[in-house]
This record gives structure tokens, C-alpha cells and sequence, in this order.
């Protein structure tokens, strides 16, 4: 069974492009689609992921992207 990718979900969520991510975040695109498979974010990233995600319309907490 594969794990649910709770940060793509988000993502499509509040209709954001991985490039549009990538670039709030201030990584590449492509680093970025790896990241996100292997849901491999530093704690700043996940940080700047809980905001871009909440300004959005969301109501995420840090807990949220594990």
C-alpha cells in the first residue's frame, strides 16, 4: 500500500504548481518533486510550507507534514 503524500495532497489542495512552490520556497522546481516523493523537507521547509499552505486557506500546524 503506498503512503498518502499529505504535502502534495496540501498542495493541490490550495491549487499551487510545484514550480509555484519550488519558488516561494527558493528551490528548484526539480528539487522540489523530490522532495516531495520522498517527503524529505528541512524543518525551514516545512516551516515555509505551513505558511504558503495556511495563507492559502488552510488551518495546518507543523505536526500536519509528518
Amino acid at each position: 500500500m503506498q503512503e498518502l503524500n499529505k504535502i502534495k495532497g496540501y498542495r493541490t489542495m490550495v491549487g499551487l504548481t510545484q514550480t509555484e512552490i519550488a519558488e516561494k520556497i527558493g528551490i528548484s522546481r526539480e528539487t522540489y518533486t523530490r522532495k516531495e516523493s520522498s517527503n524529505n523537507f528541512s524543518e525551514a521547509e516545512k516551516l515555509a510550507l505551513i505558511t504558503i499552505f495556511n495563507q492559502s486557506g488552510l488551518n495546518l500546524v507543523r505536526t500536519d507534514l509528518d
